[in-house]
C-alpha cells in the first residue's frame, strides 16, 4: 500500500506559551512554537529569499490547508487583540449619506471602504465587554468569536469569519431575532498585515449614529488619500475660470466696439418688420389684396381712399380701436369743443405705436446698458474671488 505524502502548509502564526504569535514579531530561540492546527512543533524561517513563515518539520502529518489556517488565525487574532487598533473595513454602500462623498469632493477615484475600529463597535453595544472567546456556543449555534461582558445580563457580540463560505441563514436569522449584534468579516493577509473586510452585519442603530461622526473624518480621509488629484482638479478649475473671464472680457470689448456699427434693419427683413409694427383693422375677416395708401379724401359725405369707396368706415374705426387696445397700445382721444352746441366731442385719436426713426437708437441704448451691467458684474465677481 502506497503512503500518501501530505505537504504541510507554511503558516504565518504559531502558538507559544498559550499566545498566538505572528512570524513578524520578535522571536526567541528559547521559546517553543507549535502549529495551532496539529499542535506539532514548527520552526521559524526568516531568510532573505522566501516569505517569512513557520514551517513544519519533514514528514509532518498536519493536514491543514491555507483556508483553514486563515480561518483559525483570524478568529484567535480578533479574540486576543481586542485592545489593539483592529479596524474593520466597511463598504461605503452601507452608509446612506456617504455614497456620494467622492462626487462632493470632486474626485474621480471611488472611496470603497470606511475603517471603523473594533473597540469603537464593542464600546457602543456594551461598556464591560471582556476579551473574546473562540468557538463559543450561543443558542443552538457556535460563534467563531464571542464577546460577553463580566455581568450575568451583559450584552453579547459575535464576529463570524468568512473564508470559504458565508454564515448560514438559520444562524443569521437567530442573531437578528434575538437582537444579538454581529459582524461577518472576510480576512486577508498581505505583507504581514491582516485586514478584515465586512461582508454582512447586524448592528442596530450603530451605522446611523456613527455616520454622523465620520462625515468630517471621511472628508479629511478623502483629502489625504486624493490630495494630489484634488489639487490638480483645483488648478484646472482655476485655469478654466480665468480663461472664461478672459473670453468674456474680450467678447464684451468686441461687442462694445461693434455696437455703433450695427444696423438692426440688416437683421430684420421687410415682412418681419411689417409684422412687428402692424395691427390690421377691418370690418370683415376676408380681403383680396393690400394696397399702400396714397390718397384719402372726402366726397360729399363719403370717404374715399385711393379713389375707392371706404365701406363701413365706422366698423373699421371700431375694429382699429379695439385691436389697438387688445395689443396694449395706449390710445389718447383728441377732444375739441363743438362750435355749434358748445359741447366737447372726440375729433380724433393719438396712437402710441413704435416709431421707425427711434427704434434702432433705443435698441442700441438698451444693449449699451446691458454691456455696462455685465462689466460691473464681472468686476464684482473678480473682487469676490480675491476675498
Amino acid at each position: 500500500m502506497r503512503r500518501l505524502l501530505v505537504l504541510a502548509v507554511n503558516i504565518q502564526f504559531a502558538l507559544s506559551q498559550g499566545k498566538l504569535i505572528h512570524i513578524s514579531e520578535r522571536l526567541s530561540r528559547e521559546n517553543k512554537y507549535t502549529c495551532p492546527s496539529c499542535m506539532e512543533a514548527v520552526i521559524a524561517r526568516k531568510g532573505n529569499i522566501n516569505t517569512h513563515h513557520f514551517a513544519h518539520k519533514p514528514n509532518s502529518s498536519c493536514s491543514a490547508n491555507e483556508e483553514t489556517m486563515l480561518h483559525y488565525f483570524a478568529k484567535h487574532y480578533l479574540a486576543s487583540n481586542k485592545d489593539e487598533n483592529i479596524a474593520f473595513q466597511f463598504p461605503t454602500s452601507f452608509f446612506h449619506t456617504i455614497k456620494g462623498i467622492s462626487t462632493a469632493v470632486s474626485i474621480t477615484a471611488e472611496i470603497k471602504y470606511v475603517p471603523i475600529r473594533l473597540n469603537h463597535i464593542l464600546d457602543y453595544f456594551s461598556t464591560d465587554i471582556e476579551e473574546g472567546k473562540v468557538e463559543r456556543p450561543i443558542g443552538n449555534f457556535v460563534a467563531d468569536v464571542l464577546f460577553t461582558g463580566s455581568y450575568e445580563d451583559s450584552s453579547e457580540f459575535v464576529i463570524e469569519i468568512f473564508v470559504t463560505h458565508s454564515m448560514e441563514d438559520q444562524k443569521r436569522n437567530y442573531f437578528v431575532e434575538e437582537n444579538i449584534p454581529y459582524i461577518e468579516v472576510s480576512p486577508s493577509i498581505n505583507n504581514e498585515v491582516i485586514s478584515f473586510f465586512v461582508t454582512d452585519m447586524f448592528l442596530p442603530d450603530f451605522i446611523e449614529n456613527y455616520e454622523k461622526e465620520i462625515k468630517d473624518n471621511l472628508l479629511h480621509f478623502a483629502y489625504r488619500e486624493f490630495r494630489e488629484e484634488l489639487m490638480l482638479n483645483a488648478k484646472k478649475e482655476l485655469y478654466n475660470y480665468d480663461q472664461a473671464l478672459i473670453q468674456k472680457e474680450l467678447a464684451l470689448l468686441e461687442l462694445k466696439e461693434d455696437l455703433d456699427n450695427i444696423n438692426f434693419r440688416d437683421y430684420i427683413d421687410r415682412n418681419l418688420y411689417k409684422k412687428m409694427i402692424s395691427i390690421p383693422a377691418s370690418s370683415s375677416n376676408n380681403f383680396d389684396s393690400l394696397d399702400r395708401v396714397r390718397d384719402i379724401r372726402m366726397k360729399k359725405r363719403y370717404l374715399f381712399c385711393n379713389n375707392l369707396f371706404v365701406n363701413y368706415e365706422s366698423r373699421i374705426l371700431h375694429s382699429l380701436l379695439y385691436n389697438f387696445m387688445d395689443e396694449g397700445i395706449e390710445i389718447e382721444a383728441l377732444i375739441e369743443k363743438n362750435q355749434t352746441n358748445n359741447k366737447n366731442a372726440v375729433t380724433g385719436f393719438n396712437f402710441t405705436i413704435p416709431s421707425t426713426k427711434v427704434t434702432g437708437t433705443v435698441m442700441k441704448d438698451i444693449l449699451k446698458d446691458m454691456i455696462t451691467k455685465l462689466e460691473k458684474n464681472k468686476q464684482h465677481s473678480i473682487m469676490s474671488t480675491k476675498k
